[in-house]
């Protein structure tokens, strides 16, 4: 009896058990629904959910389809292969939506060629506005965010880290909840103020001031705010609302 316990934990270890195993496990994802397959997908970093694509003929261009886009820089060792994966990425299937654009940038894409990297956000943040994104989260160094973008009605979480934000002339958010905004560069005090009051249903502010921006003075103007988190401010805060003001007092969270 021992014999055969040990037979058969030999098998169990042996390379050709383990290899089934693994054939098992991507077989099991491979039978996954598609729609379960693209939120498994939806979460995961684009470059990994290339490298899916070599579990299965099938999945040779599935990363096309995914609903999500996930970058950051260092993934590409050339900044003219990073421009081209993302026109490619939003140029095919470009009459789907969008749920969710990520993207991290810690360089000039063309050099100190300011407008061009501004022709690129222009060109991408129109892409993901026509495709109703909802999800945006965005680091690039002192880029300009195109008007388009405050007119995107189907946005729901905007955080934006080290852009620049210019003179605003008019705001219409009506679906954002949550907004994160790390180092960005503010035109003057009333760009932050109508970015805010222009979110009817904001509920959740978390905001890193730039100290080299052009903002004296912080006006947070919201009916709906829930939670503010105020982090390295040197500014003076203005809360417009004082019966906002007192129910979110308990809320408000500082560093």
């Amino acid at each position: 009896m021992d014999g055969e316990k040990r037979v058969l934990a030999k098998q169990s270890c042996s390379p050709e058990s383990s290899d089934k195993r693994s054939g098992d496990e991507v077989d099991w994802v491979r039978d996954l629904p598609e729609s379960l397959l693209f939120h498994v997908l939806l979460n995961l970093r684009t470059k990994d959910v290339v490298k899916s694509s070599v579990l299965s003929s099938n999945w040779r261009n599935l990363w096309r389809y995914v609903p999500g886009l996930q970058l950051d820089c260092r993934d590409f060792k050339e900044l003219n292969a990073l421009v081209s994966f993302i026109d490619s990425f939003l140029s095919f299937n470009h009459e789907s939506s969008l749920k969710k654009f990520k993207l991290r940038l810690s360089c000039y894409l063309d050099g100190d060629d300011e407008e061009a990297d501004n022709a690129h956000m222009d060109r991408w943040i129109n892409a993901i506005v026509k495709r109703n994104v909802q999800y945006l989260d965005l680091m690039w160094d002192a880029v300009e965010i195109p008007p388009i973008l405050y007119k995107c009605e189907s946005l729901v979480s905007l955080k934006l880290c080290s852009v620049v934000l210019p003179n605003l002339e008019f705001v219409s958010l009506p679906l954002v909840k949550v907004m994160v905004l790390q180092w960005v560069m503010f035109a003057n005090d009333l760009a932050l103020e109508k970015l805010i009051s222009g979110c009817l249903v904001l509920e959740s502010l978390t905001l890193c001031k730039n100290p080299m921006d052009n903002v004296k003075v912080l006006r947070v103007s919201s009916q709906s705010l829930l939670s503010f988190k105020p982090s390295t401010i040197t500014a003076p805060v203005t809360m417009i609302n004082q019966r906002i003001f007192r129910n979110m007092l308990s809320r408000l969270v500082y560093p």
